[in-house]
Formats: C-alpha cells, structure tokens, sequence
C-alpha cells in the first residue's frame, strides 16, 4: 500500500511533513502496538499501550484517525520538562500520545496541530 502524499508547500500544518505513515508492530512478550511516522522516520504518535492484537492495534489507528481532528487533547510536563500532549475519547481513554517532548507550550500546540492534520490523513501500511 503507497501512503497518501502531501504537497510540499501550502498552508496545511502537515503538509512540510510529506506522508505520514502507521505502522502495526509486535512488542516483544507485550502484545502490539501503532506508532505514526514522518517521511523521514520520525515518530509524531504512539500508542499509549499495548493491546493484545494486531486487529485491535489497526482498529485503534483507525480511531485515532476519526477522532484526531476532534478529540480532546490535553497537554502535560514530562520528568525532563518537556511538554507532552494526549488524545482522549470525549470518554477520557487515551488515544494516542506525542513520541517526543516539546520546549515549551508553542512548540507543543503546533507539535498538537500538525499531529491532528497528519493523523487524519496518514495511511495504515503493513
């Protein structure tokens, strides 16, 4: 499956990050995972935890991609300082949480804005 391509210029917040992939993968004696990466491999999301199948990982992709664009996101201070946000259901399980810590609040609401255009638009592959 090819991912969705993005243009590389244009107003979209995303859209400098070029395709935006999901990837299912086994956690070793832990179960599956998602994780959702840049074109140039950096992680934007991951999943909060592992879940017991493959299935079930593809369905909590397909969740975060319904819900990215809406769901609730509340953003916190990591042990180092950084700011990190989560994706809540408007019932409070977490979705989806940010691969990496941001300087400071501007840096983490943009961090949050160009996940919500890349989540919606990423493509699943195998």
């Amino acid at each position: 499956m090819t991912p969705l391509s993005l243009p590389v210029r244009g107003a979209a917040p995303g859209a400098r990050w070029g395709a935006a992939v999901y990837t299912v993968y086994a956690v070793r004696s832990a179960g599956w995972r998602w994780r959702l990466t840049r074109r140039d491999g950096r992680e934007i999301a991951v999943a909060p935890r592992p879940v017991p199948t493959a299935d079930q990982a593809r369905r909590d992709v397909f969740r975060v991609r319904l819900m990215a664009a809406t769901a609730p996101v509340e953003t916190c201070t990591d042990e180092h300082g950084h700011c990190r946000w989560r994706l809540r259901t408007p019932r409070g399980a977490m979705l989806a949480v940010s691969a990496a810590g941001h300087l400071g609040t501007v840096a983490v609401d943009r961090a949050i804005t160009a996940f919500r255009y890349a989540a919606s638009h990423g493509e699943l592959v195998d």
